[in-house]
């Protein structure tokens, strides 16, 4: 793919994302991608061939972005410090979280409804984010590494999800700052 039309395609993966995470997968068509993307409505079949197709691109996008963090992650000191920086992800964006919800969380959800191939692939970064937290916490030398991870995952989206149900971005904050405690007290 040409550089031009692949930054084009990108930023169509982007803005459907974004659309998507504020508006819902099912209140999202592709004519409405197209024009928060500033392209007409038909030219965006010339990089997905349907919803679905756009819907996996996203999905593959925010791996690569949770692998990209996860991976900027190796770097600091010791697997409690990791997972804290994982905690201040949720953190960072509990304004976003409580108006919208967790972008990966909400994806899961609502696709979950339909199931298929799509509900399948959505569920891909919130098990990446649990075998990501287990290997922190075998690191820590925990026994039950994969029920703390799991544990971690359902605090994290279930925060997002009190937090957008109330629009109280606080919730969110005191809740992250109980699982750090937690997580230095372990």
């Amino acid at each position: 793919m040409q550089e031009r039309a692949k930054k084009r395609r990108e930023r169509l993966v982007r803005r459907a994302a974004q659309r998507i995470h504020h508006h819902g997968y099912n209140r999202t068509s592709l004519a409405d991608v197209a024009k928060s993307a500033r392209m007409p409505a038909g030219g965006i079949y010339y990089y997905f061939k349907s919803k679905d197709a756009l819907i996996h691109a996203i999905i593959n996008m925010r791996l690569q972005e949770l692998d990209n963090l996860l991976d900027s992650w190796s770097e600091l000191p010791g697997p409690k410090t990791r997972l804290e920086a994982l905690i201040n992800v949720w953190r960072d964006d509990c304004e976003v979280d409580a108006r919208y919800g967790c972008p990966i969380g909400s994806l899961c959800s609502e696709l979950a409804k339909a199931g298929g191939a799509a509900a399948k692939a959505a569920a891909r970064p919130v098990e990446r984010i649990r075998q990501w937290s287990e290997q922190q916490f075998r690191e820590c030398g925990h026994a039950d590494a994969e029920g703390l991870a799991e544990h971690l995952t359902m605090a994290l989206q279930g925060a997002s999800l009190v937090a957008n149900a109330l629009r109280d971005p606080d919730a969110l904050v005191r809740e992250t700052d109980r699982l750090k405690n937690w997580i230095n007290g372990l």
